[in-house]
């Protein structure tokens, strides 16, 4: 709302207050971003080597609406598919969140593998949606790091995109 009442106004000094207020609440938002990360980062770290050729870390501290942002940037830096859980008041015991892929690991038929762990999940390629009982977690994680290292060579490989050649 915000956004579209900055686009929308024709008052100067309305427009600076609500870009104002933008910038501080995206500031807030990168803020809460990284800790998420930081918290992400070191429940991986509890992880055994083994463990970490598919990422799904979870926590009903976690801000729901940067999961997605958590998961790219884990899939960036570690380079393998990665799941980021939160809870919610208005859903106690269900975790949903966001999973990320990588080139060599079609995310939506992986988590199609897992569905019997899953209330519910929907996406593409690339990129999901998903929910799980916290009573099935644990089994979801296996069947996807199951899922996963089947595709241990193909996500393994490092591609390089490239858009144009110039000189």
């Amino acid at each position: 709302e915000l956004a579209a009442e900055l686009l929308l106004t024709q008052d100067p000094a309305k427009a600076e207050r609500l870009a104002r207020e933008l910038c501080d609440l995206n500031r807030e938002r990168q803020s809460v971003e990284q800790d998420i990360f930081r918290c992400a980062i070191e429940q991986m770290d509890t992880l055994a080597p083994t463990e970490r050729n598919a990422l799904v870390l979870s926590s009903e501290e976690w801000h729901q609406g940067v999961v997605g942002i958590v998961a790219s940037r884990l899939v960036e830096q570690f380079h393998c598919p990665s799941v980021v859980l939160t809870t919610t008041e208005e859903k106690p015991g269900i975790y949903t969140g966001s999973a990320r892929s990588v080139p060599g690991f079609h995310l939506y038929e992986g988590l199609s593998t897992c569905a019997e762990h899953l209330l519910q999940f929907g996406g593409h390629e690339m990129a999901a949606g998903l929910s799980v009982a916290a009573e099935k977690l644990d089994d979801f994680k296996k069947a996807f790091a199951e899922v996963t290292a089947a595709y241990e060579a193909e996500i393994a490989e490092n591609i390089l995109w490239l858009d144009d050649v110039i000189t």
